[in-house]
Formats: structure tokens, sequence, C-alpha cells
């Protein structure tokens, strides 16, 4: 199988874009990742409207219909951090906010992504698993790859 090339727009590319060209048809000064707009895609149907937008140290959480975390990439801070709408994130939607996973603005591309995951639904009958142990099972004589930043384990 051979996948095709993501295509990042350098920074001064990205600089002032709307980046709702694309999802409404017309021509984007830029590619965007694939990968993020079928993610956007597949959320879109369980857009909220934000109701709390945290970025912390090491986590970023959104709470929309559900609640998302990411990893907080980047420095959140309020002076120089220059973040859209850093204050009043909750007059978007998650499906507005997931746009910023395509952003160069670390803390930016860490609230998208917490967005993002906020618009998966829980599997109906979800429990409390231990996710090592899961993938450990699910995966047995697989090649698996786990893509992130995790922290190590406490205790």
């Amino acid at each position: 199988m051979k996948l095709a090339p993501l295509v990042y727009p350098s920074p001064s590319e990205t600089i002032g874009c709307d980046v709702r060209y694309k999802r409404y048809g017309k021509k984007s000064k830029h590619e965007k990742s694939r990968l993020i707009e079928d993610l956007i895609d597949a959320g879109a149907k369980n857009s909220a409207t934000v109701k709390d937008a945290r970025v912390g140290i090491s986590w970023t959480a959104v709470h929309g219909k559900y609640c998302g975390l990411a990893k907080t990439y980047g420095v959140p801070v309020k002076h120089g951090n220059y973040t859209r709408n850093m204050g009043h994130l909750n007059r978007l939607t998650t499906l507005e906010l997931a746009e910023y996973a395509h952003s160069w603005n670390l803390v930016e591309a860490s609230l998208g992504c917490a967005a993002i995951s906020s618009m998966i639904a829980p599997p109906a009958n979800s429990t409390d698993i231990n996710a090592q142990t899961m993938i450990m099972e699910k995966g047995a004589g697989a090649n698996v790859v786990i893509v992130g930043a995790f922290p190590s384990r406490i205790g």
C-alpha cells in the first residue's frame, strides 16, 4: 500500500490564511494535512459549543459534547503567547477549534488536537481500562506504533 505524502505549509504561508477555504471547496493557498482533515471530518457530527478549554503545562483539555485531552506543546503563557481567541474560546464550536490543529503555534495546535478528541464519542460500554494492557493484548504478534508524548508511570 502506497501512502500519499502529507504536505505541511511553512509558517509564513499560514499567517493570515483562512482555514475555512478547503472545507467549503474554495481553493486554499496551501494543502492541509489530510490526516488532520480526516480526523476532523470523522468527528464533525459530534461538534458542540466549547463549554471549557484549559491549557496546562503538560495537558490541554477541551470540553464540548465530550471531553478531549491532548499533550500541550509549547509554553502556555499569557504574555507573548499570541493564541487566537484566548480567553474567548467558549464562543467557538469544537469543530471550529479543531481547525487550530493545523496551526504552527504549538499551543493552538494542542487546543485543536484536544478539540478533535472532544468530538470522538466514547464507546457505549466503556469501562476503566489500562491502555498498556489493551495494547499488549490487541497488538500481540503485530508491529504496533504509538505516536505522541506519554508521561511515565508514577508509583
